[in-house]
């Protein structure tokens, strides 16, 4: 009986002459992956007794099982068998490796050997392949030892082929190019496995020199070798040489039958950026499966073409293909990437209404990076709290949402209830709570973290130790940070630039500019950022030769015209350099000029007290329709507040109401409680105060300072208690405040309360100002016996101030004995 693959589609009835019919049906049924009528045959081969008495007939039947991916009828098939052989053995194995078993096919393996029968060359290959697969190296050169034995490296292409593959799989690169070369047959097919492996561990350039050598050796490639080219070239961003690759293609037709070598060419195309390209062979394939579909969905997706990536999902539907999970994947990241929240919400809807946000975690992961990216961080939450469980990704997708958007206390509860569920924190966690400890400046959590790190590999991490130079540098731990940077394997213009900018923010420009010399004596050249952190350095110490010496590199190099960073620096620069009028030429000579520089010329104008002029240029922005925003007003008002232009300040705020601002931007709603409080109308900023719906630390530091500056402790701590019922994580300046209030009207237990409380309870390490406050309160109430034990219990070195406030202490109440002990350095 011969019969088709496709003639087996239906149940057929058949009556069975002999084993021969079987055989041949049930091999029609592997050919189709008919399942279902294989099950039909099988129950006539059990009724007509020919499976107990016939191998053969089990083994086709065992190994229609395996290839059509019901494992467990193959392996129940196999256990039925009257004679068990090598060929029924492989074929087991094989059955498992096809469907991804890797280590219950190398089980098999051993166990057929335990039961003595001796592999056969290709029994060998399909184990080598489960070795390669879950990186058993151990077991993967136990049988490239029989392979030698048996000389199948001479005499088998196949063998030598898979033994390449399983050492590129096991990283071994260099073994596997050994094994490769002494192959006495090197065929198309161990060629493309060596590429393959050059590939996948992210060596393109090599790849791409194997597959020049395989064409010098007048192998031609096949269309799995194409795959793999053109995978390189999109890696590569090789577009020229995927042109090339793509005209012989053409020349050989493959575009026509081969589907995989059109998906490669597609998104070859998309990862190179030619999106018109990829969509031109998309249109040219014979037909489009899902996979090529989510190839072009996810180029678009990945550059920002939300809406195009939206018109392939619906020119997919409209084909008859329905999206699965990678589809929608891939639309949530063309809604972030493009900024589109309503279309993100749209794609949600149909996500929740086919029911994958219950069954696939990648889905809820990706809404949740979706809403984070969009700053929807309560949406995002939201998602997360209805996720039925958690992964890694979830939590670190979550933390670095919070992180990135300046929510770090959010970012560290995530980790501490990450750990309640005993997930455990992986090196993404790690650097992402770093950065979240360097933004809302946790050091203590931070340095908790660094001791939990260097208990495991972790901080041979290069990101992980960058993180932690980023963290100590934001938290002016610089002696920490520079220690840490002096470790790194690996010293790139980020890890310097990050060094840079932590010197440069906490006033050291002097160090900062040392270093930036030092990168440069290192070989590495600045990056946009590193030259800005170079400018703001030259700001911080008023160095204004330097900084017409970066001026004037910026103007060579042309940064002025195309950089708006840098230009809004320069003029930041020249502002803090106290050369306004520079500032203003080099604002008046831009022939582009955004709301950020206009805003930097404003704060120029403020911060140096020319409050006619900060008003002057938000009139020259009204006269060239420059809309304000949050950013002007915030400097229009401290330009009020320094010369108390309440009325000013009152234009402002109708302003401000009027373009809803005062709900939607917490900075101006502080900048306007900051002027109220300037100008001496305290009733009219807690009035804004208590109107406000969403309030920040700083909304609370800033009615605090007024309250303080009047002498009101009680207003002061009332305004503190508030802070602590909305559950707000005060900070150094609160501490400062608070000690302030107390040293001012001599609260001396209220105020060793609170310094004690700040450390213990907040995990504020209290700072030189505020030991200062410390000791003059002391020297008030008599107490400055207390004065030695401060000195012990402080992590920093005393400097000038705090010694001058002792001194002046023990001079003030008659501690003339101690005061002689300071001055001759005994207690330190």
């Amino acid at each position: 009986m011969c019969l088709k693959a496709s003639e087996v589609l239906q149940p057929t009835k058949v009556i069975y002459k002999n084993d021969r019919d079987f055989v041949a049906l049930l091999k029609a049924c592997t050919k189709a992956r008919n399942l279902r009528v294989g099950i039909e045959i099988h129950a006539d081969a059990a009724r007509v007794g020919i499976i107990q008495n016939d191998a053969f007939v089990g083994s086709t039947m065992m190994d229609m099982y395996a290839k059509c991916g019901s494992l467990m009828k193959a392996y129940e098939t196999f256990m039925g068998l009257p004679v068990r052989d090598t060929v029924s053995w492989t074929c087991l194995i094989k059955g498992y490796i096809d469907h991804g078993f890797a280590e219950e096919a190398l089980d098999c393996f051993e166990q057929m050997q335990q039961e003595g029968f001796s592999p056969n060359a290709f029994t060998m290959s399909c184990s080598l392949k489960a070795c390669g697969i879950i990186r058993s190296l151990e077991k993967g050169q136990e049988i490239y030892s029989e392979v030698e034995k048996r000389g199948l490296l001479d005499t088998d292409a196949y063998v030598g082929s898979t033994l390449v593959e399983m050492y590129a799989r096991c990283r071994l690169l260099g073994t596997a190019q050994i094994v490769f070369n002494r192959l006495s047959v090197r065929n198309v097919v161990s060629w493309t496995v060596l590429i393959g492996g050059y590939i996948d561990l992210g060596y393109g350039k090599e790849a791409l020199e194997c597959f020049e050598n395989m064409r010098n050796e007048g192998i031609f490639p096949t269309a799995a070798t194409y795959v793999c080219v053109l995978k390189t070239c999109g890696e590569l961003r090789n577009k020229d040489m995927g042109i090339k690759i793509h005209a012989e293609i053409e020349k050989l037709g493959l575009l026509d039958g081969e589907l995989a070598v059109g998906g490669s060419l597609v998104d070859m195309y998309i990862k190179c950026g030619s999106l018109e390209k990829a969509q031109k062979v998309f249109q040219k394939l014979p037909f489009w499966n899902l996979v090529l579909w989510n190839a072009l969905i996810t180029g678009y997706a990945e550059g920002g073409h939300t809406k195009k990536a939206i018109e392939c999902v619906n020119l997919m539907r409209n084909a008859g293909i329905l999206p699965d999970s990678i589809t929608f994947i891939s639309c949530l990241k063309a809604c972030y990437h493009g900024g589109d929240l309503d279309k993100g919400q749209e794609v949600h809807s149909e996500i929740e209404r086919i029911g994958f946000l219950e069954n696939d975690i990648t889905i809820s992961n990706s809404l949740i990076a979706m809403y984070s990216k969009l700053n929807l961080l309560p949406r995002a939450r939201e998602i997360f709290s209805k996720t039925p469980s958690h992964n890694i990704v979830t939590w670190n997708t979550l933390i670095a949402g919070y992180a990135e958007h300046g929510q770090g206390w959010e970012a560290l509860q995530c980790l501490e209830q990450m750990r309640l569920e005993n997930v455990l924190p992986n090196i993404i966690t790690v650097v992402c709570t770093l950065k979240a400890c360097g933004n809302v400046g946790a050091i203590l959590k931070g340095r908790e973290l660094h001791v939990i790190i260097g208990k495991t590999d972790m901080l041979k991490n290069l990101f992980v130790l960058s993180a932690l130079v980023d963290m100590y540098a934001k938290n002016g731990f610089l002696i920490e940070a520079h220690e840490i940077f002096s470790i790194l394997p690996d010293r790139d213009v980020v890890a310097w630039t990050t060094l840079i900018s932590g010197y440069a923010d906490h006033g050291y420009g002097k160090e900062a500019l040392k270093f930036s010399e030092e990168m440069l004596a290192d070989g590495i050249s600045p990056n946009t950022v590193t030259f800005i952190c170079s400018l703001k350095a030259c700001g911080s110490i008023g160095a204004a030769d330097k900084a017409q010496q970066l001026y004037e590199e910026a103007q060579r190099k042309g940064l002025l015209e195309g950089d708006l960073l840098i230009c809004n620096s320069v003029i930041d620069m020249y502002s803090k350099c106290s050369q306004v009028s520079k500032a203003q030429n080099v604002f008046n000579k831009l022939s582009s000029k955004n709301i950020v520089m206009w805003n930097t010329l404003l704060a120029a104008y403020a911060l140096h007290g020319y409050s006619e002029e900060t008003f002057r240029c938000l009139e020259r922005m009204h006269a060239e329709c420059i809309p304000p925003n949050c950013g002007t007003f915030i400097w229009i008002l401290k330009a009020c507040g320094l010369i108390g232009a309440s009325h000013r300040g009152k234009e402002a705020h109708a302003e401000i109401e009027r373009l809803g601002l005062l709900g939607r931007d917490v900075a101006v709603a502080n900048s306007l409680i900051d002027m109220y409080v300037k100008c001496n109308l305290l009733t009219t900023a807690h009035r804004v105060f208590k109107k406000l719906t969403h309030r920040d630390i700083a909304t609370f530091n800033s009615l605090m300072v007024g309250y303080a500056r009047q002498g009101d402790g009680e207003g002061v701590l009332g305004v503190f208690d508030e802070l602590l019922i909305e559950g707000l994580q005060p900070d150094a300046i609160t501490f400062c405040t608070v000690l302030t209030v107390c040293s001012a009207t001599c609260l001396f237990n209220k105020h060793e309360m609170y310094y004690q409380t700040f450390s213990t309870s907040f995990g504020i390490a209290p700072t030189i100002e505020h030991m200062s406050k410390m000791i003059d309160l002391l020297g008030h109430v008599g107490g400055l016996g207390r004065v030695t034990t401060l000195i012990k219990e402080s992590s920093k070195p005393l400097h000038f101030s705090p010694w001058h406030a002792i001194l002046s202490a023990c001079r003030t109440y008659g501690y003339m004995k101690l005061g002689q002990e300071i001055f001759h350095g005994s207690i330190c």
